[in-house]
């Protein structure tokens, strides 16, 4: 019979990957090169998201609206988060998309996720 774990060896475990999902807003006029982008993400971008903790990661165009759609996978998103915003190199990516951003409504400024609540999941 296994043996129960303890509360202190059972907070010492990471936690499990969680999905996440946001929105942004991309000028209508600037989809293409938007798209064109992130055709070409930078090999050190990439390297970047994998080593803060962003895994899975897609995302989703609506082109009529500009609305974007992200899913990601994290253990903790909010630290995956922090330790982007402290890697050089997306400061300078973050540059080159400032551009394409508008906001997705009056809570955020251009380029601020909006993170949406998951409320069902069928697995």
């Amino acid at each position: 019979m296994p043996e129960e774990m303890s509360a202190t060896a059972h907070e010492s475990m990471p936690a499990a990957a969680q999905r996440h999902c946001f929105l942004l807003r991309v000028r209508p006029d600037r989809v293409d090169e938007y798209v064109a982008d992130h055709e070409n993400v930078w090999p050190e971008m990439q390297e970047a998201l994998r080593r803060s903790g962003w895994g899975d990661y897609s995302l989703f165009l609506d082109r009529s609206t500009g609305l974007v759609v992200g899913v990601v996978t994290s253990d903790d998103f909010d630290e995956a988060k922090r330790r982007m915003n402290a890697e050089d190199i997306n400061a300078r990516w973050q540059q080159s998309m400032a551009g394409y951003f508008l906001p997705v409504d009056d809570r955020v400024a251009p380029g601020e996720m909006v993170h949406l609540e998951q409320y069902f999941h069928l697995s």
